[in-house]
């Protein structure tokens, strides 16, 4: 689990492990991560694994860079690149095997790379054990990352404790929807950015209700046809669409979107409405989702 503005979710009965990387590009040598409630008190500590991977750069091509080494780097990673002394930050998108590995960055660098350039692993490992504080919101972690020169960086991420997790959007969903639907495909970072987005509506949707995604059973499938909906809503807004005119392709794409997203929160099935861990079926109330059409 990789984490960007959305709401990590720790789990009362399992691990759970997300990936943090600075925004600043620090290399952390060392880093904390602790979750607190509220009022500041602190509920748990975090196993951390702070990047290791070093290498440097065989031969730059126009859509790959080809590195000496590749031990310790995975794609969906933050790398940070140095050349004639300024740091570039990137995402890994992927990785291939070769005598000298090739990297595909998910954005291109403004210049080309020397042999020799240096490149390191930004991305952390964070895993919380199933932690025993109350479920619900208003928690959240903090990471204090230091690098070998004594820099320190803190960040603050919202966290909620939950009893399981809802159905989300996965890189791989949107992956099938570009094969099936589009006949194309792009890389995992591009999915999973995608994927984060069709996330994103889903919870500020919700939230705009009052309702919680974490508290619909991580079990069912309520979620399905609005994830189809939002992967291609949110394709159309980068402008992988239907040959036709773009405007009027997303204004229908985001009535999909909220339409379908209306039929799951106008319904309580398998929502737990008193937060007690039981669900309810069968059971309707009315809500609506704010939309403009």
């Amino acid at each position: 689990m990789g984490v960007g503005d959305k709401m990590i979710e720790l789990r009362a009965d399992q691990t759970v492990e997300f990936k943090w990387s600075s925004p600043s590009g620090l290399l952390p040598t060392s880093m904390t991560a602790k979750l607190y409630d509220r009022s500041g008190g602190a509920e748990a500590t975090a196993t951390v694994t702070v990047p290791s991977g070093s290498t440097t750069v065989h031969t730059d091509h126009s859509t790959y860079i080809s590195m000496n080494a590749s031990t310790n780097f995975s794609a969906g990673d933050v790398v940070k690149i140095t050349n004639d002394g300024v740091d570039y930050v990137r995402e890994l998108s992927r990785i291939e095997a070769h005598a000298q590995p090739r990297f595909y960055l998910a954005t291109d660098l403004p210049v080309s790379t020397d042999s020799g350039d240096a490149c390191v692993a930004l991305t952390a490992t964070v895993s919380f054990a199933a932690v025993s504080a109350d479920v619900g919101d208003g928690y959240y972690v903090e990471i204090i990352a230091t690098d070998t020169d004594g820099n320190k960086e803190k960040a603050t991420l919202g966290a909620v404790v939950v009893r399981w997790s809802w159905q989300r959007a996965t890189a791989q969903d949107v992956a099938q929807v570009m094969s099936a639907v589009y006949q194309d495909e792009r890389s995992h970072a591009f999915c999973s950015t995608v994927a984060d987005r069709v996330n994103a509506k889903i919870e500020h949707a919700l939230d705009s209700t009052g309702r919680r995604p974490w508290l619909y059973s991580g079990a069912s499938n309520l979620f399905s046809e609005v994830i189809q909906a939002g992967i291609r809503y949110v394709l159309a807004d980068h402008g992988i669409a239907p040959t036709g005119d773009l405007v009027s392709l997303l204004r229908e794409m985001r009535f999909a979107f909220d339409d379908s997203l209306r039929v799951v929160v106008a319904g309580l099935r398998e929502y737990d409405t008193d937060d007690d861990g039981k669900t309810l079926e069968n059971q309707q109330t009315f809500y609506s989702v704010p939309t403009v059409r």
